[in-house]
């Protein structure tokens, strides 16, 4: 059952998405990579114990600050270096805390991917919060706030 409503709820989404104007995505993405952060962080280990985990945050929260192409682009490429060569390839740290910066460099519709990626078990969360947010946005309205 979870996976129909999973289905059903991703293909509203696309389907809100499509619709948008240019600057509404960018706006959508904006919220979901805010969502991505939210989830990411409440994994985050102690400052002292970071291996590099808080990097693929600054560069998501870049691209929020400045929504360039060459900040999304940044965020791809720091993404495809850890997995070459950084500490995804050492296993210092699991692929989770990569999703900000992947949310950032994909597009409004692939970001939703990553939050729901980040969200883990609140997945049915994380696909109702997105859908009101999609909805606010077409509507010229605020995303709620995350929870």
């Amino acid at each position: 059952m979870v996976s129909i409503l999973n289905k059903l709820s991703s293909l509203v989404l696309e389907g809100l998405v499509k619709v948008m104007r240019e600057k509404q995505q960018l706006s959508f993405k904006q919220a979901v990579v805010r969502q991505t952060i939210y989830y990411v962080s409440k994994q985050l280990p102690r400052e002292e114990q970071d291996k590099g985990e808080r990097y693929f945050i600054s560069l998501a929260n870049k691209w929020i600050e400045q929504p360039t192409q060459e900040n999304a682009e940044k965020a791809s490429m720091g993404v495809a270096c850890d997995y070459i060569d950084g500490g995804m390839r050492y296993f210092d740290y699991p692929s989770y805390f990569l999703t900000p910066a992947e949310a950032a460099g994909s597009s409004a519709y692939g970001a939703t991917q990553c939050a729901l990626t980040a969200s883990g078990n609140d997945s049915r969360v994380a696909y109702e919060w997105q859908i009101t947010a999609a909805w606010a946005i077409l509507n010229n309205k605020e995303p709620p706030l995350l929870k």
